[in-house]
């Protein structure tokens, strides 16, 4: 007999579990692949037929609705209501986890269909039991409908994620009904004890919900209602979150008044962040996000943003740190910061490195990589980048960023902002450039990589390698891609 055989039903219940827990956070499958049927994959297949194998394994499987709670995927059973209706009785009385996918679509001819019909009933009937809810829709119908059962009292709901569909069909661009509807209630009926995870990004937060101070992740991409609607209050009444996620695309007519709140709330509990709004909004975010002792990475990224702007964020990420605490407390250990101004994008990406000598009221980071890429050129002769000493590795595309007629001036000034740097990447005509005229800059330069295939002479390697010596700097490494033949 196999030693499979042999293991206890505890041990048995936990592996069934594993399958069927991990099947419920895995992404959901569109509508197109599931009317193909479920594959063998599935947790649900795979819980039905281990339930077959034997009698104990039966019996184990039958006599565990926390089992049977976790594979409520209505993707499968849209069209298959008497094994639906069976697995709800297996599920007993358990909270439910629920998933699935509701969509409009349209045939080659233009013609309304509708896909799924059954998510909304199903969640209707069964919301006083829900415990996780993953959603998918692409309407403002089923929005709308949606928004007739979550305004309702949440009595077990833990986690909530309902977002626009993955599917092809017609995204929500009018919002005008829904959000004349959404005005008259707040979302839950303002009572949901047990909610702890949120990403609703088509649902209106009122910033005084009684559920707000209790979450610990927050998930919110392309919010469609207007900022004052109260959304960043509510952020600042998550004190206890763990991991944010917060995308935030629309424009912000308003936000002045919101930004001058004079409230400092600090995030200690974060671990993870994904920021990604306008300059404002995220200068608004770093003062009241202060590093605590649980912040692990950290990816903000900046629309429209100025050259005041940028060097307004990244002295704003200085002062973030919290300089009281100890540098051994600290665990930020990666940053990702992302600039985009008309067709330029400024990236900087930061393994964190403290000193273990630095004063107990120091901290000391250091940022590894930079580039730059754009698509139109600009004129970038002002721009300066606040003191970053500790950059060594960079990249570059001047090709697109600097007007032709100024390219010597804007590549000497933009370089005097990189003497620690040790590595560049750039393509053959940029590395000409730094060859012409930059021979003195970067005195602690190493190694340039080229990024393209285009020829380099090598008498103009040599001449840069010999004014380089001349400098009294070390020679550096080209490294050349093969050409191609």
């Amino acid at each position: 007999m196999s030693p499979i055989f042999l293991l206890p039903n505890e041990v048995l219940l936990l592996i069934f579990d594993i399958n069927a827990s991990h099947g419920f956070w895995s992404p959901l499958r569109t509508m197109s692949n599931c009317v193909m049927g479920p594959n063998d994959s599935e947790p649900l297949v795979i819980t039905i037929r281990t339930s077959h194998v034997c009698q104990v394994w039966r019996q184990v499987s039958l006599n565990s609705p926390s089992l049977w709670r976790k594979l409520v995927n209505l993707n499968l059973l849209y069209d298959r209501p008497d094994l639906l209706n069976e697995l709800i009785l297996r599920t007993r009385n358990a909270p439910l986890w629920v998933k699935g996918t509701e969509s409009v679509l349209y045939t080659t001819t233009s013609t309304r269909r509708l896909q799924n019909t059954l998510l909304v009933p199903f969640v209707q009937k069964h919301w006083g039991r829900m415990y996780n809810l993953r959603l998918s829709l692409n309407s403002t119908d089923l929005y709308q409908g949606m928004w007739t059962v979550i305004s309702r009292h949440a009595p077990q709901l833990r986690n909530i994620e309902i977002d626009r569909s993955v599917l092809r069909g017609q995204a929500p661009q009018r919002w005008g009904s829904v959000k004349h509807l959404m005005g008259q209630q707040q979302l839950f009926a303002d009572s949901a004890p047990f909610l702890r995870s949120f990403s609703c990004a088509p649902f209106p937060i009122h910033p005084a919900a009684s559920w707000i101070p209790q979450l610990v992740d927050f998930h919110l991409d392309h919010y469609p209602f207007p900022v004052p609607h109260g959304i960043l209050s509510a952020l600042l009444r998550m004190s206890g979150l763990q991991e944010l996620r917060f995308i935030l695309k629309e424009s912000t007519p308003q936000l002045e008044k919101i930004l001058e709140t004079p409230n400092i709330v600090a995030f200690n509990d974060l671990q993870d962040v994904v920021f990604d709004a306008e300059a404002s909004v995220c200068q608004w975010f770093l003062t009241h996000l202060k590093a605590s002792k649980r912040l692990q990475a950290l990816r903000l990224l900046v629309q429209h943003a100025t050259f005041e702007a940028i060097q307004a964020v990244l002295s704003q990420f200085t002062n973030m740190i919290v300089r009281s605490l100890a540098v051994s407390d600290l665990r930020l250990r990666f940053v990702r910061m992302m600039f985009s101004r008309r067709g330029i994008e400024l990236y900087l990406t930061s393994n964190i490195v403290y000193s273990k000598e630095a004063a107990p009221n120091e901290v000391l980071f250091s940022i590894k990589t930079l580039s730059l890429a754009g698509k139109r050129p600009l004129d970038i002769s002002s721009f300066a980048l606040p003191p970053l000493p500790f950059v060594t590795h960079l990249s570059l595309d001047i090709l697109t960023l600097i007007r032709s007629k100024r390219l010597p001036a804007d590549l000497t000034g933009l370089m005097k902002s990189f003497i620690t740097v040790t590595n560049i990447s750039a393509p053959s005509y940029t590395i000409s450039l730094l060859f012409q005229h930059g021979a003195a800059l970067l005195p602690s330069l190493q190694v340039i990589k080229q990024t393209d295939k285009k020829h380099l002479s090598e008498d103009v390697i040599t001449e840069f390698g010999l004014k380089r010596i001349a400098c009294g700097y070390q020679p550096v490494q080209v490294l050349v891609e093969p050409l191609e033949n």
